[in-house]
């Protein structure tokens, strides 16, 4: 795979597992607040029913004094009327009105089971069940956890410690649950789509910048390559990249052979210190140093006469140097033969003027 592709590619992922994340999170956070506002709804309505149930039972006490049983049971009797409606509570899953009995476990009217609407279905309480429990035992509150199905419910509970009554309203989370699932399986759905688009798009109008871009890098690297100069960079004092005529140059088998080794390597010993302090020139100042003579050694051990210069760039994300150096070895002797010629024809020329005079 091109590094092209691999940019790409890996951007569009990243575009994806974004907006999938945000996604998930917003949703998350409306489910969460769908839950509270859920839970508030259920406290609310108990407290307006507890508020109805104090009221029958302020009738039954003050207005209907010769009814059968003790006052408590006559206006939970009331109480069962009154919920054998369901419109009222509609909106809740689940609305339990629990007595606590004598001996026997208290009957709870359950205003949606499968009794007619006239006749709201009694069953025992289940001694484990937290919230009627709590509520019985004069504890008001919400409460998260399974039923007597198995089913994870969201439950409010209330007491009405006066007439031993117990409340308790329950939604099941999965009904609550149902559209935040529906609304990601969507959400999942179309940022996919949108993602794809994006990408098709992204595609066909960057591709010919990419290519361009691409060919541009082609060609530079193919004057690199080709260069008759050592070019390399170093990176933390260490050889990340040399090209041919560098390795040639350097005495070295191959181009990877230096990868990794120490640029001070190849540094004859009296140009250590100069080399150090240009280095640290580049890296500290960011700017190109002058092009100065200096001597180097190779790997296999051959002495060469060089002209160096070096400026910073970022390599792989890494502050870097790049190295720039001609081998001046064949100039230098050419000088130094020059010279000497020199200095051989003005002695001849001083030994014939010497005759001739």
């Amino acid at each position: 795979m091109k590094e092209r592709e691999k940019v790409v590619l890996s951007s569009i992922c990243i575009i994806f597992v974004t907006a999938a994340l945000v996604a998930a999170a917003s949703i998350a956070f409306l489910y969460r607040a769908s839950v509270d506002r859920e839970r508030d709804r259920l406290v609310d309505a108990l407290n307006v029913q507890k508020r109805i149930i104090e009221t029958v039972a302020q009738f039954d006490s003050e207005l209907l004094p010769g009814d059968p049983g003790s006052p408590g049971a006559a206006a939970f009797r009331l109480i069962k009327g009154v919920y054998g409606g369901r419109q009222e509570l509609a909106k809740i899953e689940q609305f339990l009105v629990g007595r606590q009995g004598d001996n026997d476990p208290a009957p709870v009217q359950d205003s949606h089971s499968s009794g007619s609407a006239g006749e709201p279905q009694s069953m025992p309480i289940d001694s484990d069940f937290p919230p009627m429990r709590r509520a019985l035992s004069g504890q008001s509150g919400w409460w998260v956890g399974p039923d007597d199905r198995g089913e994870t419910v969201l439950a409010a509970h209330e007491p009405l410690t006066r007439l031993g009554v117990g409340l308790v309203a329950m939604s099941r989370l999965s009904e609550i649950r149902r559209p935040f699932i529906r609304a990601g399986a969507y959400a999942g759905v179309l940022i996919l789509l949108l993602v794809a688009a994006g990408s098709l798009c992204l595609l066909f109008f960057m591709n010919p910048f990419i290519r361009r871009l691409e060919e541009s890098e082609a060609r530079y690297r193919l004057l690199v390559e080709l260069s008759p100069d050592l070019v390399a960079v170093h990176t933390d004092g260490k050889f990340v990249y040399v090209n041919p005529a560098g390795a040639k140059l350097l005495g070295a088998s191959s181009q990877e052979s230096l990868i990794g080794r120490s640029v001070l390597d190849i540094v004859h010993p009296d140009f250590l210190d100069q080399t150090r302090k240009r280095v640290r020139q580049v890296l500290e100042e960011k700017t190109p140093t002058p092009l100065v003579e200096t001597s180097i050694v190779g790997l296999d051990g051959r002495h060469s006469e060089a002209e160096v210069t070096g400026t910073f760039i970022e390599y792989f994300g890494k502050s870097s140097v790049l190295l720039v150096m001609r081998d001046i070895t064949q100039r230098k002797l050419a000088a130094k033969e020059i010279d000497r010629l020199n200095q051989s024809l003005k002695s001849k020329i001083n030994e014939l003027q010497t005759i001739f005079q």
